[in-house]
């Protein structure tokens, strides 16, 4: 293949044999003679390329990283003739070396395999780069149209180099025209270019790069999570990442929305609270109004500030996160995972101990029932009932039995004259018993779905030796989200569970084997903490969204007065005698409130980090607080005053738990479980044998088991007396969230960050 260069003249001959790569309009051939350059050659040269190619000659960018001898661009240097005629047939540019694809540095697996000391300051570092080229182009009147992580290389210092230039639109500064960019990938294409438009169609505007610019920055910051990726709670096939895009689904946001964020992803409070904004921004304000998305410059100050607030974490140097967190959340994140280190210390890449393969857990699955509870309206209530709260009136009987099996089908079903509401409440009724409903023409349409009969838990249960015989008999979920929260009412006819819309979901277990939604108890904001006093009156729920504690009646399911709290309320814990709440907060405070009015009555706050958990000692003199720092703070009760203070190691404590006697307190730290003897503080035992933290602890009834569920999916159940393991069930897909014990001690709830609740039987 014979071309000319259009500056000298120079005849430049190519053959297959120097071919680097090929795309779907050029190839790409090294240069003989010339390794710092690779020519570009069209398969089917058109004139609208040499008027293009010539334009961005005319007007190349500033480079923002020159004075470090790196070039951001791959720009064209000189044009390519057809040899014997004028015709453009490709352009010279700037070869690149020694860089890889930016998804090599954000995404984990490859980033640990391929460059393993590119720490979290890298990854803001190469952001910032990011924001300053786009800006770079934005300031020479170039849109990139195409924005995307394969446009983009990398060096292992975080310099980026932006590569196929001719695809960006560009306008000619001497005849006006514009060269529009025809392609985008959807997942990096904003709202109003989404639904099928031809790219060819729309001249672009920077705040659509912005878009892109976005995905990619939150990309690199969460650990190569896409911004609308989430686990969909609604019936049925998940939309693509297109459609959730275009009807602004973004699941880390204020809107209520039918995702929750992939559980395999950071929190979204890794994040610097003005970078929290700035995708706020973006990704919700901008999706009506686009001029609003932050320009490049925006995300370089907000990237800067985010940087320099980065710390070192004491125990792994290439541990950097932001001082707003209380704790390193990659040592988090290194035990979730189980050991795998997303930012492996210099040590054990020398060693090579972060490549060492991890050994996979064989985690039996049994079956048992499993009853979906679909969403239910919310309503206002009925007259007698507290606001936003509902008892269910007795539905209508319907000719219809749960547990018969057989294929499922369609009915129309009509409901007695009554009032919308009542009529609503009947819905939420039916879905216990296992029906699904929908809307037709206005009438409710039911699917009837059989539920299965109870299956055997198969090896679930101990050997006899142990003495204890657990079996897993039912299977719950209703939402995809974590259930953060659950707790059995003081006559064990009621399972109380939090759902993500800030409802607290009331399970009657009295008809066993059956389970049916008896009530709710409608809130605003996601519940972080439950607590039911300890004569089984009054239920108490948390939310930090709304910065409120809820409190009701539970035989009636009267809202009583709300209390206020700004602290970001984790942990929750009520008096025997109705006259304290105590809340444990994000704030490191510890606050004693009147439960009648709410008084604050007083605060205890430590630099000991969030307050992940309280408890009041059976007799009422003892008030307990383990927090993120490892540290259990003791305050007496009657004096009012701190006493002491119980500490072993720096890892966050997630749970506390008395027992029923009151002498000895449980305490997870990481994935261990101390024994304190509370008359002298010292630890009479530690429990080892989770992989992964624990997140929570329960002591039966009779102070004779524990059970423990954690990041590694699993609950297991330990002797009291002896510290010795007994069983450990394994049934569980994801992190265990919560486990409580009847208040007879015969069955055992826990529930997961999937969503899933189970029941389980207890045999002694």
């Amino acid at each position: 293949m014979g071309l000319q260069r259009q500056s000298n003249g120079q005849l430049i001959t190519l053959d297959n044999g120097s071919e680097l790569g090929a795309g779907g309009e050029a190839l790409v051939f090294a240069v003989p003679g010339e390794p710092s350059l690779v020519a570009k050659v069209y398969r089917q040269p058109k004139q609208m390329h040499g008027h293009k190619l010539a334009a961005m000659l005319a007007n190349p960018p500033d480079n923002p990283t020159a004075s470090q001898g790196h070039m951001s661009f791959a720009w064209p240097v000189d044009l390519l003739l057809t040899t014997g005629t004028a015709q453009v047939g490709g352009f010279l540019m700037p070869r690149v070396t020694q860089m890889r694809l930016l998804i090599d540095f954000y995404n984990p697996k490859s980033r640990r395999e391929k460059c393993p000391l590119f720490n979290y300051l890298y990854l803001h570092r190469t952001a910032r780069n990011l924001a300053g080229a786009v800006g770079a182009l934005h300031a020479r009147g170039y849109c990139i149209g195409d924005v995307n992580e394969s446009n983009i290389l990398l060096t292992e210092t975080a310099l980026c180099t932006f590569v196929d230039m001719d695809s960006l639109q560009v306008p000619d500064r001497e005849t006006g025209a514009v060269y529009r960019c025809r392609v985008g990938k959807p997942e990096f294409t904003p709202p109003e270019l989404q639904g099928g438009k031809s790219f060819a169609d729309f001249d672009r505007r920077p705040e659509q790069d912005m878009f892109g610019l976005a995905v990619l920055i939150f990309q690199l910051l969460m650990e190569g999570t896409h911004p609308f990726a989430g686990v969909y709670r609604l019936p049925g096939e998940p939309p693509p990442i297109e459609k959730r895009i275009a009807a602004n689904h973004f699941p880390y946001g204020s809107r209520k929305v039918p995702f929750n964020p992939m559980p395999a992803a950071p929190p979204i409070e890794l994040l610097h609270p003005t970078l929290r904004q700035l995708f706020l921004r973006c990704f919700e304000d901008g999706h009506s109004h686009p001029s609003v998305r932050p320009n490049a410059k925006t995300w370089q100050i907000a990237l800067k500030e985010a940087e320099d607030s980065l710390v070192t974490c004491a125990k792994n140097e290439q541990h950097r996160y932001g001082n707003h967190l209380r704790s390193c959340p990659w040592c988090e994140r290194t035990r979730i995972l189980k050991g795998r280190d997303p930012f492996p210390s210099v040590a054990a890449v020398q060693s090579g101990q972060h490549l060492q393969p991890l050994k996979p857990k064989k985690i039996p699955i049994v079956p048992a029932p499993l009853q979906h509870l679909p969403a239910y309206p919310r309503v206002q209530a009925p007259v007698g009932y507290g606001q936003n709260s509902y008892k269910l009136p007795q539905p209508p009987p319907i000719a219809y039995t749960p547990t018969q099996l057989g294929r499922p089908r369609r009915m129309e079903l009509k409901l007695p004259s009554v009032n919308p509401l009542v009529a609503g409440l009947y819905i939420l009724a039916l879905a216990g018993a296992g029906v699904w409903y929908g809307r037709n023409g206005g009438l409710p349409i039911f699917s009837i779905a059989p539920l299965l009969k109870s299956m055997p838990a198969g090896n679930n249960s101990p050997t006899a030796s142990t003495g204890i015989n657990i079996k897993v008999t039912h299977r719950i979920q209703y939402q995809e989200a974590a259930v953060q929260a659950i707790a059995f009412s003081k006559d064990g006819k009621i399972l109380v569970s939090d759902r993500e819309d800030g409802t607290i979901l009331l399970l009657g277990l009295e008809g066993m084997p059956q389970i049916k939604p008896i009530g709710a108890l409608l809130g605003k904001s996601a519940v972080s903490a439950i607590a039911i006093s300890p004569d089984g009156e009054i239920l108490a729920s948390a939310s930090r969204g709304d910065n409120q504690i809820k409190l009701w009646q539970m035989d009636t399911g009267e809202l009583l007065p709300q209390i206020a709290a700004k602290e970001g309320i984790v942990s929750l814990a009520i008096s025997h005698d109705h006259q304290i709440i105590v809340t444990g907060s994000r704030d490191t405070t510890v606050k004693l409130r009147n439960l009648s009015n709410g008084t604050l009555n007083l605060t205890f706050k430590w630099n000991s980090g969030w307050v992940n958990a309280v408890a009041i000692s059976p007799d009422q003199q003892t008030l307990v607080a383990g927090t993120e720092s490892g540290t259990i703070h003791i305050v007496d009760l009657n004096a009012l005053k701190e006493k002491q203070s119980l500490k072993n190691g720096s890892l966050p404590v997630k749970s506390v738990a008395f027992t029923p006697d009151g002498k000895t307190l449980a305490s997870s730290h990481g994935s261990k479980i101390n024994l304190w003897n509370m008359a002298t503080g010292q630890r009479k035992s530690t429990m080892t044998g989770h992989i992964g933290e624990i997140k929570a602890i329960a002591i039966s009834p009779d102070g004779k088991i524990l059970a423990s569920g954690g990041a590694d999916k699993s609950i297991q159940i330990w002797d009291l007396h002896t510290s010795k393991l007994l069983t450990t069930l394994n049934n569980h897909e994801s992190e265990v969230k919560a486990i409580a014990f009847s208040p007879d001690g015969k069955m055992l709830a826990s529930s997961s960050a999937d969503g899933m609740i189970r029941l389980w039987e207890i045999k002694n």
